[in-house]
């Protein structure tokens, strides 16, 4: 996990997994990774996670590139597959993003209060 926005220690990558197999056994989804189709590299991870936002559970859609990849569109590809699979989960009826320069291009339009 060296590229997963900042690097961690074997005690971190134990609590990712641990938090990342709760979130399945929750909710029924978490994150997956992103692997380039050329070349089978792991390039990143994306998917839907629950964050509490104002005492409200909302499902988001994250995503980490790596950085030298930028650019190419992998982000938009990657919220598109991760939109189309939460339109299936239950309780899913929007999506936040803090990455909102992504959600317009994978179809997805600014919710207003």
């Amino acid at each position: 996990m060296r590229f997963y926005p900042a690097p961690y220690n074997r005690a971190g990558v134990e609590d990712w997994i641990d938090r990342s197999l709760r979130r399945y056994a929750e909710h029924g989804h978490g994150l997956w990774a992103m692997v380039l189709k050329v070349s089978g590299e792991m390039i990143g991870d994306c998917g839907l996670t629950v964050q509490n936002v104002n005492g409200s559970d909302e499902i988001e859609i994250g995503y980490h590139v790596r950085r030298d990849l930028w650019g190419q569109g992998l982000a938009t590809e990657a919220a598109r597959a991760c939109r189309d699979f939460g339109f299936g989960c239950p309780r899913s009826r929007s999506f936040l993003s803090f990455g909102q320069r992504i959600f317009p291009r994978a179809g997805l339009r600014k919710r207003m209060a």
